[in-house]
């Protein structure tokens, strides 16, 4: 699967390839190099997100999280985030995340999440990162 997504990108690809079992430690490393030329991927986010959960990296997977949820990816990324804090044994934003990924779902009002216990505001969405063929970040313009 990582020659054929070497090759030619493929989200729904990578959402598989992030769902497969085995060595957890090598398949971050691969979404991690891959998310410096496809900044843009909500897909690639979600999956990095949640093999980083899977690992226990709390603060690297909410973090890809925020930016797959800024990025379009609502349903499963409020389903993920909600496994994430349901892992930390916040089940309150769990619940909450949860009630985001169905309503979501169904095209309704979602609650926006606050990042961390003490937040009142949900963070700023990322910027959208513009990258040439090489991986190198363009200026915006």
């Amino acid at each position: 699967i990582e020659g054929v997504l070497d090759k030619q990108w493929s989200d729904a690809l990578v959402l598989e390839y992030a769902r497969l079992s085995g060595d957890g430690s090598a398949r971050l490393r691969w979404l991690e190099r891959h998310a410096t030329a496809q900044p843009n991927s909500a897909a690639l986010m979600l999956a990095l997100g949640r093999q980083c959960r899977e690992l226990s990296l709390w603060g690297k997977a909410e973090d890809a999280l925020q930016r797959a949820l800024a990025l379009g990816a609502t349903a499963q990324g409020y389903e993920e985030l909600g496994h994430l804090h349901a892992a930390q044994g916040q089940h309150e934003r769990a619940s909450r995340d949860y009630a985001n990924a169905f309503a979501a779902a169904r095209g309704a009002r979602i609650d926006p999440p606050t990042r961390g216990p003490l937040s009142l505001e949900p963070p700023a969405p990322p910027g959208i990162e513009e990258r040439d063929q090489h991986g190198v970040p363009r200026l915006p313009r």
